[in-house]
Parts: C-alpha cells; sequence; structure tokens
C-alpha cells in the first residue's frame, strides 16, 4: 500500500484500490448488490486502503506533525513506515 502514500504525499497517481474506496466514497457500492455480492479480496485491499488513506490524509492535513505523531500511534506507524521507505531508495 505504499501506493497511497505517494499518491497523498508525492502526487503520484492512486493505486486501484484506493481509487475505488475514493469512488465507493462518493456513489456508494459500484455494483450495487451489497457487500455479500463482494468479493473478500477486494474488501481487504479496500479495507487496508481506507486505513492508508486516513493516515495519510490525517498527516497530511496535521499543522504539527510532531505532535499529531505522538497523539495518533497507529496512523503514524503507516506514515512512518513509507517515509523510512522512500528515504531508503
Amino acid at each position: 500500500m505504499s501506493g497511497c502514500g505517494a499518491c497523498i504525499l508525492d502526487n503520484a497517481p492512486p493505486p486501484r484500490p484506493l481509487t475505488d474506496v475514493w469512488n465507493t466514497k462518493r456513489w456508494g457500492n459500484k455494483f450495487a448488490t451489497g457487500w455479500n455480492d463482494w468479493s473478500a479480496i477486494m474488501l481487504a485491499e479496500m479495507n487496508a486502503a481506507m486505513n492508508y488513506d486516513n493516515a495519510f490524509q490525517s498527516y497530511k492535513s496535521a499543522s504539527k506533525k510532531a505532535e499529531w505523531s505522538k497523539g495518533n500511534a497507529a496512523a503514524w506507524e503507516i506514515v512512518s513506515r513509507y517515509i523510512a521507505e522512500k528515504m531508503s531508495k
């Protein structure tokens, strides 16, 4: 899911699961059949993408990053992993 971080923090194109999350938030279930008809893989990918989206959007909008990281430990773990991965390249 590092593609989510690259998209939100570095303006890269969004990965498909993130696009699916944004579209579902905007327009609802794209299959119009109910969640039981979605594949388990698709639900898992979208759930992960939504968690990453929430973490990166929250980090991006925080004016005091150090305070934010202390108050959002789980989200900071996601964001810091992406930043470390990016810096190691």
